[in-house]
């Protein structure tokens, strides 16, 4: 029994080892220069304490990524999470051409994110965008519209450069939680419905009373697991239009790589991300929470 335990350890050495290295080390190295001032003009890196922490917690354009940060997250993981109820509803129902449909349904998922990025810029482009052409002929609209770059066209708070690269978001991720919930669906035992038809449910009772408390508990997974990658999100906050125009688009990992390398203030750009990476923390010991609830 030794020899086998000793094994299994051997064999997931290489595994360990790897993460260590590639995950654990580069964590400890930002923690440990955001206490430097470290730019790439000063190599000297004078120890400096908390002081890049202060200055980061005194930045307005901290802030404002901050609340764009949150304010994607919100709206992405709500809003991809109720399309993605949706989709998984449809495709487990009785669809004709069902295994086409939930093979398009990852489409999103499988399309690199910076050609789906760069086709979406394309196709929010003031001059040739076939949006533009479909309000115009509908006169809608008096001239064309820069949807990444207006910041006068907004629903209160909300700009249309963010709601532009939210929709690209929502649109990228819903396929995960499609898929979870279809999943889900398909562990519900059909002898639930029958009697619930036989009692004398509607479409709405049935859904009420036996999917959506049966897709609770994937569903917290889901959501939780969703926060912790849009809090980190960088790829089309960045592809699409680079943080801008003036922040309404900023988030933290774009703000991050900004202050890394176009300001070269490393020590300034790890302290950032030690913060962003308490506040994944956080949602990474709920996610685990729920994990172990779900396992024990």
């Amino acid at each position: 029994m030794k020899s086998e335990r000793y094994f299994a350890y051997i064999m997931v050495a290489p595994a360990v080892v790897s993460i260590l290295i590639l995950s654990l080390y580069p964590i400890i190295q930002g923690i440990r220069l955001s206490f430097f001032d470290y730019t790439l003009i000063n190599p000297s890196k004078p120890f400096v304490g908390p002081e890049n922490y202060l200055n980061v917690l005194r930045d307005p354009r901290f802030w404002k990524a901050l609340y764009n940060t949150v304010a994607f997250s919100i709206l992405s993981v709500f809003f991809s999470t109720l399309l993605g109820l949706v989709v998984a509803l449809l495709l487990n129902s009785k669809l004709p051409l069902k295994g086409f449909l939930r093979s398009l349904t990852l489409l999103p998922w499988v399309i690199p994110s910076i050609v789906i990025a760069y086709t979406w810029v394309w196709l929010l482009n003031r001059e040739f965008s076939p949006f533009n052409e479909i309000l115009l002929s509908l006169n809608l609209i008096k001239g064309p519209i820069s949807f990444l770059g207006d910041l006068n066209i907004r629903i209160g708070p909300v700009t249309l450069p963010f709601i532009s690269v939210l929709t690209v978001r929502i649109w990228t991720s819903y396929t995960f939680k499609a898929i979870n919930f279809l999943a889900a669906l398909q562990t519900i035992p059909e002898e639930l419905y029958e009697a619930a038809t036989i009692d004398g449910a509607n479409s709405w009772q049935k859904f009420r009373y036996i999917t959506f408390p049966s897709l609770i508990p994937v569903g917290a997974v889901v959501v939780t697991l969703s926060l912790i990658w849009n809090i980190s999100h960088f790829d089309y906050n960045y592809l699409m239009t680079k943080g801008g125009p003036s922040d309404a688009t900023n988030v933290l990992g774009t703000f991050i790589y900004q202050t890394a390398f176009s300001t070269f203030k490393l020590g300034y750009a790890s302290a950032i991300g030690v913060l962003m990476l308490s506040i994944s923390a956080i949602f990474g010991v709920i996610y685990m929470g729920l994990v172990l609830r779900e396992t024990l």
